[in-house]
C-alpha cells in the first residue's frame, strides 16, 4: 500500500483540460444569440454572404433542447472568414448537425463545412453522395492528401437528431470523431489516418474563407435542409477524452451498467490501535479504493485505500489517505474538523439510524449519530454528545497519513449481515477536493450512492487495492479472484485476464467505465486517460537507433504557458527491466512536438524495455511518459527459413537446353543478346507473335553482352549491356522454375543529361492466346482499334496485362510506375487485335523529359499456366467452420476473440502460435476423427502489436499504407489489436515462415496452411526498398507481388519439407497473380462480390458475372492453381442484416449452376451445405477428378437450343459408373426445355447405346426430348453405353 492512489473517475494524474476559456478555441459559432455572428472569433467574427445576421425563420430548437441553433437549406450557407479563426497547421473542428429531410442513402451531397485558403488547401466535411458514408477530407495543392470514410446508418440519422462530428489534424495524421469516440471506419480505410510523410500545411492567410452549408460543385437537391449548432474551432488537436466530454455536456453517453459497490468483511484478529498500518495486522482484511469524486467533479489528488475486517466486538479500518498538510484541529475542539484534509466513515442501519466518523491527521475523531426513522436527514438534529466509544489514531509521514478505527459494533448498529456505509476523503490545496467510496455521492451523506458491508462470518477477506497510473498506463491491483472491465466508448470492451493480481495495460486516451467484481465484493469507477504528454517513438532496428516524439500541443494553460516561456527541459531515455538506464539524450523543445534520437547498443539482449520521456520545469511541472520496448528473438531471422535454392514441386529445376535455351516446367524460353525472352515454346505452341522489344525514339534499343552470371535449381541469372542515341543501358534478368522473367534495366545517360521524346515496350502475341485480358480484373475488349489502360494510381492494387486463351497466355508485369514520364491521365497501355495477332504496348515516356541519373525499371514477363494443375483437383472440398459434410477435405479455422470459442485459438490470430498447443492437438484430433482435416488460417506477413518483435522491427517492416482487415483481442491482456501487413522480403518473412515450419513440425497432421489477404498491393515503405522518387522526382510506390511470391515459395519448400500431400491454399478475392498465387494449390474467389450480390441477389451468379470471367478468370487450365469458388450469400444476409434466407437452396443451386458448367470446385462457405455436400458425392460417386473437362464454349459436341440454356460435359478413360456426364445450366430465370442438340460422334459415344441417368434426382432418363431445367439451375445426365 506503498503507492498513491490518483483519481479514477476523472482524469491521469498531471492532466489539464482545457475549459471555455482555453486560448486554443479561436473561434464558435452557438447561435444562441440568435445570430450567425461568432461568439468567438480571432479574426473576424461576422458572416460575408448572411445579411441581416439574425437567423429569422430558421431558427431551430439546440442540441438537446438547449438554446438555439440554425437550419440551411441547400440553396443556402453561411459564410465566415477562415483567416485567423482557421488554422490549417493543426486543430479541431467541431459541430453539430441534425437532417431535418434528407437520410444517409440518399444519393445526393450533404456538405457541412467547407474551409478553402488559397493556394489549394482545402478542409471538407460531407456526406458522400453514395454508399452512406461520412468523409472528412484535406486537400493540399488542390490535391487530396487524405480522406476518412465512416458509415452512417438511416436508423440513427432521423429525422431532427442531433449528431456531433469532430475533425482532427496535424502535420502527421487525420481523425474524424462522431458522437464523442472516434468513428468506426469503413472496410479498407484507417481512422486515425496517418499520412506517409510529414505534411507541410500553409499559414492561415487572408481571402479564404469557410462555411456551413452547401457549395457550388455538389451534386445536390436543394430542398434538403439541415440543421447547425455549437461550431468550434480550436488550434490544437483535442484529446479523445476531451471530445467525448465535450459531447456529454449535451448529450450523455450510455454508461456501463454500474451499481453501488460491496465488499465482504472478513473476521480476522484484532489489531493495535497506532495509526501503523502494518502488514501482519491488516493481511487478513479486505481492501477497496476511495477515488470517486463527489458531484462528477475533479478529484485532483485525492486518493485513499481503506482496508476492513472485523472481530466479534469491533468493526476495524484501516485507511492510507493523501495529503494530511493541512489539519489544524486537534483535542476536543471538534467543531471545524471538517475543513482539515480528512477522512470520514458514515454508516446507515437497518433502523434508519445515521453514524458519522471523521478523522484527521493529527490524531482528532469526531463522531456524531442522528435518528432519522421518519425518513428525514436533518445535520441540525446531529447529536454531537454520542460517544462511539471507538479508539483511533493518526500518523503522518512523507506527505500521506494513515490511520486505525475500532468501533464496537455493538454501538453501531453492525450487527446484522449487512450494512450501507459511505467512505469520504478531503484534501485541500489550491481548492478543496473530495473523493468517495460510493457511487454518484453529490455529497458525503448522499445515502442513494452508499456502498455496503458484508458482514456474514464466513466473509472471505478481498483486495482491490485500486487504480494506479504509473507513467501513462493503467494499473489496477486486485486479489486473483477479481475480474475486472472496462467498458470504452462505443461500448467496445476489454477484460481483465483471469488471475491477474496487477493488470497493466497502456490505454488509448479516452474515458472507461471500469467494473470489478467477485463473490459479495463490486466496485465501479470512470477513467478517464489523457497524457498532457504523448510519447510516441519509433525503432530504425537496421540503422540501431530509436527516434522520440513528444507531443504536449494536447496540454493544458499551465504547462503551454511553462513551455511558451522557455523554463521547460525534457530528456528521453532507453531502460531495462530493473530500471537502470541503457541510454539517454536531450528533448529539444523547441516546438509542442519535439524529437529526439537515441542509439541502440549492439546485441541488446532479447527482453522487455521501456522508453521515457520526461519534461519539467524543475518546480511544480513533472511530467513523464513511458512505454514498452520489446526486444525479440533473432534466431528467426539468422536462420531464413526456405530459402535454399531448389525448385519445390510440382515444378521442375531450370535447365539449359541450348546456348541460350532454357527449359522449365512445359516451356522453352529462347534468348537472343537482350534482356526478354526472344521466343517462348508451351506445349508445342509458339507463345510470341512477336518478341518483346524496348523502343528509343520508335527504334530498338541495342543489345549485347548477353551472359549466365548463376545458375540454381529455381532461376538462372542473365546479364548484359545496350545502348541507344545518348544512353546506355545495363540489365539483368532471372529466368525462374515457373517461367517467371524478371527483369530490371538500368538506363543512364551518356554525357550527364539526355533528352527524350518517346520511350515504350511492345510485344505481340498470337491472337488466340488473347481471348481475354486479365489485369487481373476481368478485361473484355472488343474494339479492334485498340483498348487503352492506364496504371491505377489511385487505389494502390496491383496491376498487370496477361492475354489468355482456352488455356495458355502471356503475361507482362511492371513492378512500380517508377521513371514513367506521361501526360496527365495520359494511359500508358495499348492492346489492339491485328488480323491473328494482338499487339500491346506499353508507353514509359510519352512527354519530353530530361534525364541526369540512372533510371531503373523493373517488369516481368511469363508464359501462362505457369504450373500443372494440382492431382485430383476436383476432390478438394473445402469445407465451412462449422458443420461435417461427406467427403469434406479440410476446414480453415481462426479464432481470435475468445479464447473460449475454440481449442484452435491462435495469438495474434493471425500468427500461427497456438494458445494452448494440447488443446490444439486435441481439436486436430476431433477434426479427424469426424472425416475433415484442420487447416490453420493466417496473413502473409501480417503481425501485430501484442508480437514481441512489434516494437523492434515494425517500422521497417510495414507496408505503407497499411491495409486493415479486423482485429482480435489479446488474451492475456484483454486489449485489443489489428493485423498489420508487411512486406515478405523483410525480417517478416523470415519469422512468419520460420514460424510456419515450427507449426507443421510440431503438429504433423495438418494438411496445408491457408493465407487470406493475398491480393498485391503497392507498398511506399522506403526503408525496406519500396517506393521512392524515381529520376524525374515522381513518387512512386512499389508492387508487394514479388515479396509475396518469393514468401509463397518459401512456404512451399517447407510444405513439402513436411509431407508431398500438403497443400498451400490462397485467397485474394479476384486478384489472381500466376507468378504469385500461382504458388499456391488452389485459390479461393468470389468474396468479392459480397457488396454487389445485394443487387441481384436471387439471380446474381447466372446474370452479373459475364461468361467470359467465368472462362478466363476463374478457369483452372488458365491459372494452374485449382481454383475454388466462394458463395457470399450468408455475409450478405448477416452484413446487412436482411429477413430473405440466403441459405436457402434455391440460392446454392443458382450459384452451382454457371460454376459447374465452368469446371469450378466450390466452397461450402456461406452457402448452403446440404445443396453443397450432395454435389460433393455425386462427384465423388462418379470419380469426377479423372475426367476430362469439355467446357460449352469450345466444344461444340453438345448445345441447346434454348437460349442461355449451355452444355458443358465430361469424358472418362479411367473408371467411371458413366463414361459421359453432361452439365445443363439455365442461366434464364425461367423453366426451359433442354433442347439439347447432341453430335453423337463428337460425343465419341453410339446414340442407340446410350443409356441416361439424371444424377441430381437419382432417375432414369427416358428420352432427351421431354428434358425441362428449371431456371437458374442445371441438369447432370450421367451416359453410359449399353
Amino acid at each position: 500500500m506503498n503507492k498513491v492512489l490518483i483519481l479514477s473517475f476523472l482524469f491521469l494524474s498531471g492532466t489539464v483540460f482545457a475549459q471555455g476559456d482555453d486560448s486554443s478555441l479561436i473561434f464558435k459559432a452557438g447561435f444562441d444569440n440568435i445570430s450567425v455572428r461568432a461568439e468567438k472569433a480571432a479574426g473576424w467574427d461576422g458572416s460575408r454572404n448572411f445579411v441581416p445576421d439574425t437567423l429569422q425563420l430558421r431558427m431551430h430548437e439546440g442540441v438537446a433542447g438547449k438554446g438555439n441553433a440554425l437550419t440551411l437549406n441547400n440553396r443556402e450557407s453561411v459564410v465566415y472568414s477562415n483567416y485567423k479563426n482557421h488554422n490549417p497547421k493543426q486543430g479541431t473542428i467541431s459541430l453539430w448537425i441534425a437532417p431535418k429531410n434528407w437520410s444517409p442513402d440518399k444519393k445526393k451531397f450533404q456538405v457541412f463545412f467547407d474551409s478553402a485558403f488559397p493556394g489549394g488547401c482545402r478542409f471538407l466535411i460531407y456526406k458522400f453522395i453514395q454508399n452512406s458514408l461520412l468523409r472528412f477530407a484535406i486537400i493540399l495543392d488542390n490535391k487530396e492528401i487524405g480522406y476518412i470514410n465512416v458509415p452512417l446508418k438511416n436508423a440513427d440519422w432521423t429525422p431532427g437528431r442531433w449528431h456531433k462530428i469532430d475533425a482532427v489534424w496535424d502535420n502527421t495524421m487525420m481523425a474524424l470523431y462522431l458522437d464523442g469516440a472516434l468513428a468506426k471506419q469503413m472496410p479498407y480505410t484507417r481512422n486515425p489516418l496517418k499520412f506517409k510523410n510529414p505534411v507541410s500545411f500553409p499559414e492561415t492567410r487572408e481571402n479564404g474563407s469557410m462555411q456551413l452549408g452547401m457549395k457550388k460543385g455538389f451534386s445536390h437537391d436543394p430542398d434538403d435542409v439541415t440543421a447547425f449548432d455549437e461550431l468550434e474551432i480550436c488550434d490544437r488537436v483535442l484529446s479523445p477524452a476531451e471530445i467525448r466530454l465535450n459531447y456529454e455536456k449535451f448529450i450523455p453517453l450510455p454508461k456501463a451498467k454500474l451499481r453501488n459497490p460491496e465488499v465482504p468483511v472478513p473476521t480476522g484478529k484484532g489489531i493495535t490501535v497506532d495509526g501503523t498500518l502494518s502488514p501482519g495486522e491488516w493481511k487478513d482484511a479486505s481492501c477497496i479504493p476511495v477515488i470517486n469524486p463527489l458531484g462528477g467533479k475533479t478529484a485532483s489528488g485525492v486518493a485513499a485505500q481503506v482496508l476492513i475486517k472485523q472481530d466479534a466486538e469491533n468493526l476495524m479500518i484501516g485507511a492510507e489517505i493523501t495529503g494530511g498538510e493541512h489539519a489544524n484541529v486537534s483535542g476536543s475542539d471538534l467543531v471545524d474538523i471538517w475543513r482539515d484534509d480528512s477522512f470520514e466513515v458514515h454508516i446507515l442501519t437497518l433502523d434508519k439510524k445515521r453514524y458519522q466518523f471523521i478523522l484527521n491527521s493529527r490524531g482528532a475523531m469526531y463522531d456524531a449519530t442522528v435518528d432519522r426513522s421518519d425518513g428525514v436527514y436533518d445535520q441540525s438534529r446531529l447529536n454531537a454528545s454520542w460517544s462511539s466509544g471507538a479508539v483511533h489514531a493518526a500518523k503522518k509521514e512523507n506527505g500521506k497519513w494513515s490511520l486505525e478505527l475500532a468501533v464496537p459494533k455493538k454501538n453501531i448498529g453492525a450487527l446484522t449481515p449487512e450494512l450501507a456505509v459511505n467512505f469520504g476523503a478531503t484534501r485541500y490545496g489550491e481548492k478543496a477536493s473530495h473523493a468517495v467510496w460510493g457511487m454518484n455521492c453529490k455529497t458525503f451523506f448522499d445515502e442513494k450512492g452508499f456502498g455496503t458491508l458484508k458482514l456474514r462470518k464466513d466473509a472471505k477477506a478481498v483486495r482491490f487495492e485500486g487504480i494506479f497510473f504509473p507513467e501513462g498506463m493503467l494499473e489496477i491491483q486486485a486479489a486473483p479472484e477479481v475480474q475486472a472491465e472496462l467498458t470504452g466508448a462505443g461500448g467496445s470492451k476489454i477484460r481483465c485476464p483471469a488471475n491477474m493480481e496487477t493488470w497493466k495495460i497502456n490505454l488509448n486516451a479516452g474515458v472507461y467505465d471500469l467494473s470489478a467484481s467477485a463473490k459479495d465484493f463490486y466496485y465501479a469507477s470512470r477513467i478517464i486517460m489523457d497524457q498532457p504528454l504523448i510519447l510516441n517513438y519509433t525503432c530504425y532496428a537496421s540503422k540501431r537507433k530509436i527516434e522520440f516524439s513528444a507531443d504536449l500541443s494536447g496540454a493544458g494553460g499551465e504547462i503551454r504557458k511553462a513551455w511558451k516561456d522557455g523554463t521547460l527541459t525534457g530528456v528521453v531515455r532507453l531502460i531495462d527491466s530493473q530500471g537502470g538506464v541503457i541510454a539517454e539524450n536531450q528533448l529539444p523543445l523547441k516546438e509542442l512536438k519535439s524529437t529526439a534520437e537515441l542509439s541502440l547498443p549492439p546485441e541488446l539482449p532479447r527482453g522487455g524495455y521501456r522508453v521515457s520521456a520526461e519534461v519539467t520545469d524543475g518546480k511544480a511541472i513533472k511530467l513523464n511518459a513511458r512505454k514498452r520496448f520489446r526486444v525479440p528473438d533473432m534466431t528467426p531471422y539468422k536462420l531464413k527459413v526456405g530459402t535454399e535454392h531448389t525448385a519445390p514441386a510440382p515444378w521442375t529445376p531450370v535447365r539449359q537446353s541450348g546456348e541460350k535455351e532454357f527449359q522449365v516446367w512445359n516451356r522453352t524460353y529462347l534468348f537472343q543478346e537482350g534482356p526478354f525472352p526472344a521466343r517462348i515454346v508451351a506445349g508445342g505452341e509458339d507463345m510470341l507473335q512477336e518478341a518483346p522489344e524496348l523502343l528509343f525514339e520508335g527504334n530498338p534499343v541495342a543489345w549485347k553482352d548477353f551472359r549466365i552470371t548463376k545458375k540454381y535449381d529455381d532461376f538462372f541469372r542473365f546479364e548484359g549491356t545496350g545502348s541507344a542515341p545518348g544512353l546506355s543501358f545495363k540489365w539483368s534478368s532471372e529466368l525462374c522454375f515457373d517461367g517467371l522473367v524478371k527483369v530490371k534495366i538500368a538506363m543512364n545517360p551518356e554525357n550527364g543529361a539526355a533528352a527524350i521524346q518517346n520511350l515504350k515496350l511492345r510485344w505481340s502475341v498470337p491472337a488466340k492466346f488473347a481471348r481475354a485480358m486479365l489485369e487481373p480484373l476481368y478485361s473484355p475488349w472488343r474494339n479492334k482499334d485498340g483498348a487503352r489502360y492506364r496504371f491505377p494510381y489511385a487505389h494502390g492494387q496491383d496491376f498487370f496485362i496477361w492475354t489468355v486463351g482456352l488455356e495458355k497466355g502471356f503475361l507482362w508485369w511492371p513492378e512500380s510506375c517508377a521513371n514513367w514520364s506521361n501526360p496527365a491521365e495520359h494511359k500508358q497501355f495499348s492492346i489492339s487485335r491485328n488480323g491473328n495477332a494482338v499487339t500491346v504496348t506499353a508507353d514509359f515516356i510519352t512527354k519530353k523529359s530530361v534525364l541526369k541519373k540512372e533510371a531503373l525499371y523493373s517488369m516481368a514477363f511469363m508464359a501462362t499456366p505457369g504450373r500443372p494443375e494440382p492431382l485430383r483437383r476436383r476432390d478438394f472440398n473445402p469445407g465451412q467452420i462449422w458443420d461435417f459434410l461427406k467427403y469434406e477435405t479440410l476446414k480453415v479455422q481462426y479464432y481470435g476473440i475468445n479464447k473460449n470459442l475454440a481449442d484452435c485459438a491462435t495469438e495474434p490470430w493471425t500468427g500461427l502460435l497456438p494458445l494452448n498447443p494440447e488443446k490444439y492437438r486435441k481439436h486436430i484430433d476431433m477434426i479427424e476423427s469426424k472425416g475433415s482435416r484442420y487447416m490453420p488460417y493466417s496473413q502473409p506477413a501480417h503481425t501485430a502489436s501484442i508480437e514481441e518483435s512489434y516494437d523492434y522491427f515494425f517500422p521497417e517492416w510495414r507496408q505503407k499504407p497499411g491495409f486493415p482487415v479486423g482485429g482480435g483481442i489479446e488474451f492475456k491482456t484483454g486489449l485489443y489489436y489489428e493485423p498489420e501487413a508487411c512486406c515478405a522480403h523483410t525480417g517478416a518473412g523470415d519469422l512468419f515462415v520460420w514460424r510456419a515450419d515450427k507449426l507443421l513440425t510440431d503438429f504433423p497432421k495438418l494438411p496445408g496452411l491457408y493465407y487470406d489477404i493475398c491480393e498485391g498491393r503497392l507498398c511506399w515503405n522506403t526503408l525496406h526498398g519500396c517506393g521512392g522518387t524515381d529520376a524525374f522526382g515522381n513518387a512512386y510506390g512499389s508492387s508487394n507481388l514479388l515479396t509475396h511470391r518469393d514468401y509463397f515459395i518459401r512456404l512451399k519448400r517447407v510444405l513439402e519439407k513436411h509431407g508431398k500431400d500438403k497443400v498451400l491454399f490462397l485467397h485474394a478475392h479476384n486478384r489472381f497473380s500466376p507468378f504469385t498465387h500461382g504458388i499456391g494449390d488452389y485459390w479461393l474467389p468470389g468474396e468479392q462480390y459480397a457488396d454487389a450480390i445485394t443487387q441481384n441477389p436471387e439471380h446474381f451468379y447466372c446474370e452479373n458475372i459475364p461468361a467470359g470471367e467465368y472462362q478466363s478468370a476463374y478457369y483452372t487450365p488458365i491459372h494452374g492453381s485449382g481454383v475454388v469458388f466462394m458463395s457470399v450469400y450468408q455475409i450478405t444476409m448477416w452484413r446487412l442484416k436482411l429477413k430473405e434466407n440466403y441459405y436457402a437452396p434455391r440460392y446454392a443451386l443458382s450459384m452451382l449452376t454457371p460454376a459447374l458448367l465452368h469446371d469450378m470446385n466450390i466452397s461450402n462457405c456461406y452457402i448452403n451445405h446440404k445443396t453443397v455436400e450432395r454435389w460433393w458425392i455425386i462427384k465423388h460417386d462418379i470419380n469426377l477428378a479423372d475426367a476430362k473437362f469439355h467446357g460449352y464454349w469450345f466444344s461444340g459436341a453438345v448445345r441447346s437450343d434454348s437460349g442461355k440454356v449451355y452444355v458443358s460435359w465430361y469424358e472418362w478413360e479411367k473408371p467411371s459408373p458413366y463414361s459421359r456426364l453432361l452439365i445443363v445450366g439455365n442461366t434464364g430465370r425461367k423453366e426451359q426445355p433442354a433442347a439439347l442438340k447432341i453430335d453423337w460422334k463428337k460425343l465419341g459415344l453410339a446414340p442407340e447405346k446410350a443409356h441416361l441417368h439424371d444424377l441430381w434426382e437419382n432417375r432414369e432418363i427416358s428420352s432427351l426430348d421431354s428434358l425441362r431445367v428449371k431456371g437458374n439451375n442445371f441438369l447432370l445426365i450421367g451416359i453410359t453405353a449399353k
